[in-house]
């Protein structure tokens, strides 16, 4: 049976942000897709399994999954609800079926905690940017160029947001650049 629906869950540290670009491919292949957001710190079970309950229903599904998101997905196949018995595939990248000592080490640490809060002010700018971004699409031919920076820096601090000091300076870049925008909004509003 053709899969109808798609779970996407995202890896540890990360947001359904991250998973953005993939659930639009899938979209466009005529699925229908359930990015999932979920504290990765502090993963709510009951919380999550009944999202992905209720989202699978009855129809052939399949979970796709970066890093912790397949530890959830196991887990939640483990549970053995009945909306599992429709899920047909389990694609996990980069999941760290037996452990990472990685991950243990950063908890250990403490560093998580640094990295978490970078990656929440990115999503929160990342969306702010988004939200400015097409309100200047709408004023000027100039926000074209702004809007392709701000999608390549926030690429790029989702690409490297293991590394704390890249995140941050991203961070930074894309707060700049919604201040620029804010300014290009603010002109067009007081003509």
């Amino acid at each position: 049976m053709k899969v109808k629906r798609v779970i996407v869950l995202h890896g540890l540290y990360m947001s359904g942000l991250v998973m953005r670009p993939l659930c639009s491919r899938l979209e466009e292949s005529g699925v229908k897709v359930l990015n999932l957001t979920y504290n990765t710190r502090d993963p709510n079970r009951d919380a999550i399994f009944t999202q992905v309950d209720e989202f699978i229903s009855d129809e052939p599904s399949a979970l796709v999954c970066h890093s912790m998101g397949g530890l959830v997905a196991r887990a939640y196949l483990e549970a053995n609800s009945a909306p599992s018995h429709h899920v047909e595939k389990v694609i996990t990248l980069g999941t760290p079926h037996t452990g990472s000592h990685i991950a243990e080490k950063m908890q250990q640490k403490g560093f998580e905690l640094l990295l978490k809060n970078s990656v929440d002010q990115i999503d929160y700018i990342a969306r702010r940017a988004e939200i400015i971004a097409t309100a200047a699409h709408e004023q000027s031919s100039m926000s074209e160029e702004i809007a392709h920076s701000i999608d390549s820096i926030k690429q790029a601090a989702i690409d490297n947001a293991a590394g704390a000091d890249q995140v941050s300076a991203a961070s930074m870049e894309l707060d700049q650049l919604s201040k620029q925008l804010q300014k290009i909004t603010n002109g067009f509003r007081l003509r």
